[in-house]
């Protein structure tokens, strides 16, 4: 029998091409993930991971599956930035809790944009938690965040 010729995917001038999945893993985008403030200074502010600003002070968010999921191993963890501050670069400034060492780490050359997070798997916790913490305090610093949520993928 005739075989089809496989046909390359397009990718438009300016366009980011979708990862591809291997086989037998499971992509959550950030619209499998609810999310819930833990920490927010000064207290009654409301960030959100779609639009939050720092002068001084600090919040933590807390990202989880929406759906229960188990998994054997973390395999990619990409965070989303979009935003600007009137000085330091998101690495100065965003840190996610490593469930392993049980303490806050800075991600060396965070930037605007997608950023793969090495060693994925010491900041996933139990059930697929997340923990980003943006936290300013410098003075005359305004960071300014209208994205900041997560891409995972699993290998069941």
């Amino acid at each position: 029998p005739a075989t089809q010729p496989t046909i390359p995917p397009i990718t438009l001038p300016g366009t980011i091409a979708a990862p591809t999945r291997p086989p037998g893993v499971m992509l959550l985008d950030p619209d499998y993930f609810t999310w819930q403030v833990l920490q927010a200074d000064p207290p009654g502010s409301s960030p959100s991971p779609y639009g939050a600003q720092v002068v001084q002070g600090s919040y933590t968010l807390s990202f989880t599956p929406s759906i229960g999921i188990s998994y054997r191993s973390v395999q990619g963890l990409v965070l989303h930035l979009e935003g600007y501050s009137t000085g330091p670069e998101p690495e100065e400034f965003i840190s996610l809790w490593d469930f392993n060492e049980a303490a806050w780490e800075t991600i060396p050359g965070l930037t605007w944009g997608d950023n793969p997070i090495p060693d994925p798997g010491d900041y996933v916790g139990s059930g697929g938690e997340i923990r980003l913490r943006v936290e300013s305090a410098q003075e005359g610093v305004t960071v300014v965040l209208q994205r900041s949520d997560f891409t995972m993928v699993l290998e069941p």
